[in-house]
């Protein structure tokens, strides 16, 4: 006679431990929590913001803002008072710009070894901690495995073990973050990999590829994939200068929301157009989705919100300047609106 179910997995929580097999309704981690990225667009394209306790890659090519994002990233999770850890793999980390961003130096815990094996154990060390809120590692391209450092450079290359010791880590976070129905805290680290794109030779189709392996990709929750796509710019003729970019990102896998969402961010690197050095431009993202969800009426150069009314995007934008609590209403209204109607 066969055994009932119940008293197989009865008998397999007494072996490996409560939680082992239950109820799908009792995991509270099908509740994904969510935390700011930092920009209002990537937000709503996201589903809501970064989720906790989960694997996320922001790749791309140089200079496409992937540091910029994680390091809001880490802003945002210091403001509620969580601890932050950053990976410095590629030794590049500037203080000087991340206290720009709003990064809190004196709270912050910072990594730098020359081994990519000492790097991802303290990665690991600082998940499985449980009181650690995001870590960052900036970036898996930089990862040198010990074998790599010992080669001369005479030498061939061994292909992929920057990829099966990305894939250990990957499995071993994976288990750090898993959540059981005992009762326990949940980890709710968020993890943020930054990686690059290379260019495959003769790959047919999309020749763009990242390091560190496929393992990553398919360990990630989401992927989102950033490119510039504009200067922005101040001045006119010899007076003109670059004051910041405007971060194209496409979220190109999801598990959390719907993938294949896009947006851009204007990030500033100086002080213009009312925004700060080092910050974003929220309230245009806000205007701009408010726009799109006709929360914001829009006929010609004319815009109306509640009762009331302004000739040109400029007194628009300057109203919700000296009206943050608007702007805030606004910003409210339009992801209850996105987030029922994707």
């Amino acid at each position: 006679m066969p055994e009932s179910l119940d008293k197989v997995l009865g008998l397999l929580e007494k072996k490996f431990g409560k939680g082992t097999v239950g109820y799908a309704s009792k995991y509270t981690g099908l509740d994904v929590k969510r935390m700011p990225t930092g920009s209002f667009s990537m937000d709503l394209e996201t589903g809501g913001g970064y989720p906790l306790g989960r694997i996320v890659e922001i790749y791309g090519d140089l200079s496409s803002g992937k540091t910029t994002l994680a390091l809001k990233a880490i802003v945002e999770t210091q403001e509620r008072g969580k601890n932050a850890v950053y990976i410095d793999a590629e030794g590049c980390f500037d203080p000087v710009w991340a206290k720009t961003l709003g990064v809190n130096l004196e709270t912050l815990r910072l990594s730098k070894t020359d081994k990519a094996e000492v790097m991802l154990s303290v990665a690991n060390a600082c998940v499985r901690s449980g009181d650690c809120g995001i870590l960052v590692i900036d970036s898996v391209a930089a990862l040198a495995p010990q074998m790599d450092e010992d080669k001369g450079f005479d030498e061939p290359e061994t292909l992929g073990d920057r990829a099966i010791m990305m894939n250990r880590f990957i499995r071993r976070t994976q288990s750090a973050l898993n959540l059981k129905e005992d009762g326990t805290i949940p980890n709710e680290c968020l993890v943020i990999l930054i990686n690059q794109t290379r260019e495959a030779i003769g790959a047919r189709g999309d020749p763009t590829r990242t390091t560190g392996g496929r393992g990553i990709g398919f360990g990630a929750s989401i992927r989102i994939l950033v490119r510039r796509k504009d200067w922005i710019k101040e001045g006119t003729g010899d007076n003109e200068e670059v004051v910041g970019q405007t971060i194209h990102f496409r979220t190109t896998k999801s598990k959390v929301y719907m993938p294949y969402r896009e947006g851009d961010i204007d990030f500033y690197i100086k002080d213009a157009y009312g925004v700060k050095k080092g910050e974003i431009d929220r309230l245009k993202e806000v205007v701009n989705y408010g726009v799109y969800y006709n929360i914001i009426k829009q006929a010609g150069a004319f815009f109306s919100y509640d009762s009331h009314k302004f000739q040109g995007r400029e007194k628009l934008v300057a109203f919700f300047k000296d009206n943050i609590k608007e702007a805030v209403k606004v910003k409210s209204e339009i992801m209850a609106v996105a987030l029922r109607t994707t």
